[in-house]
């Protein structure tokens, strides 16, 4: 038999003596009397004290009992928590579906894209999160299913599986934007090494200065009653 001394959640005490009073037909005024058993401590005190002729039906002792240990009442959590989980490095996908699924009854009423959001997220990169990225799932329950295919798989070829892992986890790590970067970073030093005046040398535009037959000789002009001719 369960006991509820006040401290536990009084939601969940009242399920379970519900669902054990459910198996046959009985009154109120028994169920009342049966319920007081259940109680002890701060609970049981709590029924002792109780007003004469203040419960008339089971209804009335459960309104009671759920007000008077409402604050004991474990509080949900915020579906954020979800995107807490994070699958460990050495950690197994069957352990990590186990702690996920048990985290989902701790929180608030959660949609199926959440959920499936938050779980694919926790993955550690390999093989299944490559395969769920390739295929997403129609719905958190498919996902469920494709995950215990792949548990079974795991468990029955744990050398190959092992394997498989390593392989989608070293293609996820390689570096393919460090590889381009790596690839164009010689052509922007050897235009940083061209000489300055090496396209002066080629180029040959409308606006190039051409050489005098002074300037190639190295005269200089005639100047006033001068010239450049020998008498």
């Amino acid at each position: 038999m369960t006991y509820y001394t006040g401290k536990d959640d009084p939601v969940q005490h009242v399920q379970w003596f519900e669902d054990v009073v459910s198996i046959r037909q009985m009154s109120d005024a028994f169920k009342c009397r049966l319920f007081a058993i259940t109680l002890k401590e701060k609970a049981r005190d709590w029924f002792h004290q109780l007003p004469a002729s203040s419960i008339y039906s089971f209804e009335d002792l459960r309104r009671g009992f759920l007000l008077r240990f409402s604050t004991s009442k474990k509080r949900k959590k915020e579906a954020e928590c979800l995107f807490a989980v994070r699958q460990g490095p050495e950690e197994t996908l069957g352990h990590y579906v186990d702690r996920f699924q048990e985290e989902i009854l701790l929180v608030q009423e959660v949609p199926g894209y959440a959920l499936m959001l938050a779980f694919t997220l926790g993955l550690r990169p390999g093989f299944f999160s490559m395969e769920l990225k390739r295929v997403p799932p129609l719905s958190f329950e498919e996902l469920m299913e494709r995950a215990a295919k792949e548990i079974d798989f795991e468990r029955a070829n744990p050398a190959f599986a092992r394997k498989l892992a390593r392989l989608a986890e070293d293609d996820v790590k390689e570096p393919v934007v460090g590889k381009q970067r790596e690839q164009r970073e010689p052509r922007e030093d050897r235009r940083r090494e061209e000489p300055r005046g090496q396209g002066q040398q080629h180029g040959g535009g409308q606006g190039a200065k051409q050489p005098t037959g002074l300037e190639a000789s190295g005269g200089s002009p005639p100047g006033p009653g001068r010239t450049s001719g020998k008498r």
